[in-house]
């Protein structure tokens, strides 16, 4: 076995009882900066950092086992906030023959890990807490301890840099506490975690699990006979990163009552590696619960050990995408000519190729006609242009090498390849976007009203490259606007 995560919760106001996550490396991921969590009677084991992450959460009554002389907790506590993960009247048990376990590290350097009340066993390594070898982390995160029992509670030779709390400093570790928000100037009271009698509401899920299909039933285009080499990591940041795609495919999120409309999404990510998540299944997630069929493409990444022209695979793979939804839409609840396709950053970049090259014929073999034009279009913080004045260098010099000639360059500039026949198109941009220029979103608006073209301009003011779904420095949604512009599409 190797690193699966058994949960990923990305949640405010969450509360599991009595539940058993049964895993190795990374089971539990408390993901979301602000979130607050609650683990109540719950059963959790794994080996390294299995139990990870920056919300704020409660574990109570919880027995954790610890299957490998490695790491319980990796918490990645930002910087400011009061509590990370915190353990209360718990019970940590360890398989048999282990004798160096560590209550934790910090994955980020401000991480914070309590125990409190928590029965310790043998196992335990003397020091307690690791710096993750960077002596810097060892001013910077609080990791403490109150009234553990047990042989491997004793703290006498615990790292120096590491808290026993006093009586008077436990009395802040209540659930009241450790939950309470800033309301309005009050503290907020909450009662979310409280509540012992919910029942499970399916109408609160308006979605069916989703499905990965492979994009291709037969022999992938282009590809090279080479082994499947593909890579997935979760940084720092929480984002699963996906590279050396060599095996295209969709994830299908189907609504429970489809709205007619589809969107094929094309994660970020340079060319490099797909922002899977931030970039794909969130978004999915946040369209299906409008009634829009969302489908996330794992597209390949240019690459000449795995691709003869690595230039034209994305293109490829956007395509039959595409091709696949148009021609399954009966089954889908799609209507054929309401099938859109949206990107972030560079997979901005591939959306606006695929929207105003639907002519070019990508698999110069492919004998199947059904029509790849999208009917809408839809690019957040986009690479538009291989200008070298704009472009996002990265990008472009994944996709067409470092140097092209001019007519590859114009061939992937796409605001020069709008046409009239070029979809409706909604984009999002903010002025102060570091890495992609916001002159590539300028540049496609000014192409699409020139060649008549409905679109919609949304400029933040700040917020910087790779927001996803939701601009922090703004309370103005984009993703609100684009449900009304989704809404009057005809």
């Amino acid at each position: 076995m190797g690193q699966a995560l058994a949960l990923y919760v990305d949640a405010d106001k969450a509360v599991f009882k009595n539940c058993r996550f049964l895993g190795h490396q990374d089971t539990i991921f408390a993901a979301g900066e602000n979130s607050r969590q609650l683990f109540q009677d719950c059963y959790i084991e794994g080996t390294t950092d299995f139990i990870f992450g920056p919300a704020t959460v409660i574990f109570q009554r919880c027995t954790i086992r610890a299957k490998a002389n490695s790491y319980i907790t990796a918490a990645s506590t930002s910087k400011g906030k009061s509590f990370g993960l915190v353990f209360m009247d718990c019970k940590v048990i360890a398989d048999e023959g282990l004798d160096k376990i560590y209550l934790g590290r910090p994955w980020r350097s401000w991480a914070k890990t309590v125990f409190i009340r928590t029965s310790l066993p043998a196992s335990i390594a003397p020091a307690g807490w690791h710096n993750w070898d960077n002596p810097a982390n060892e001013r910077t995160a609080f990791y403490a301890e109150y009234q553990n029992s047990g042989p491997g509670s004793n703290t006498k030779n615990r790292v120096q840099w590491s808290y026993a709390l006093s009586s008077t400093q436990v009395k802040l570790y209540t659930t009241p506490s450790i939950f309470a928000q800033p309301n309005n100037g009050a503290m907020e009271k909450p009662a979310w975690y409280n509540k012992s009698s919910l029942q499970f509401d399916a109408g609160k899920f308006n979605g069916i699990p989703p499905q990965e299909i492979p994009l291709y039933e037969g022999a992938i285009p282009n590809a090279r006979n080479t082994p499947d080499i593909e890579t997935s990591t979760i940084g720092a940041d929480g984002v699963l990163r996906i590279a050396k795609v060599s095996r295209p495919s969709i994830t299908m999120y189907k609504p429970v009552k489809p709205n007619g409309k589809a969107v094929v999404i094309c994660p970020g990510g340079g060319y490099a590696i797909l922002a899977f998540d931030k970039e794909g299944t969130r978004v999915a997630e946040a369209l299906c619960r409008q009634g829009i069929t969302a489908i996330v493409l794992k597209y390949r990444l240019p690459d000449d050990q795995l691709e003869m022209d690595k230039s034209i695979a994305p293109l490829q793979d956007a395509q039959q995408a595409l091709r696949y939804v148009r021609t399954h839409a009966k089954s889908l609840g799609v209507q054929p000519r309401k099938i859109g396709i949206m990107g972030f950053s560079a997979g901005g970049h591939l959306a606006s190729t695929a929207a105003t090259h639907f002519n070019f014929k990508a698999d110069s073999l492919c004998t199947d006609t059904t029509s790849v034009r999208p009917d809408f279009t839809i690019l957040i913080y986009p690479v538009i242009s291989f200008d070298s004045s704009i472009t996002h260098k990265g990008s472009r010099t994944n996709l067409v090498g470092k140097n092209p000639t001019d007519k590859v360059v114009k061939f992937f500039s796409n605001e020069l390849q709008v046409t009239h026949d070029t979809g409706p198109t909604f984009l999002v941009h903010a002025s102060d976007d570091p890495a992609v220029p916001v002159q590539n979103t300028l540049r496609y608006y000014e192409a699409c009203i020139h060649n008549k073209v409905p679109a919609s301009l949304f400029i933040f003011p700040k917020g910087g490259h790779g927001f996803g779904l939701k601009n922090q420095t703004s309370s103005d949604d984009w993703m609100d606007r684009l449900q009304h512009w989704l809404e009057d599409l005809k």
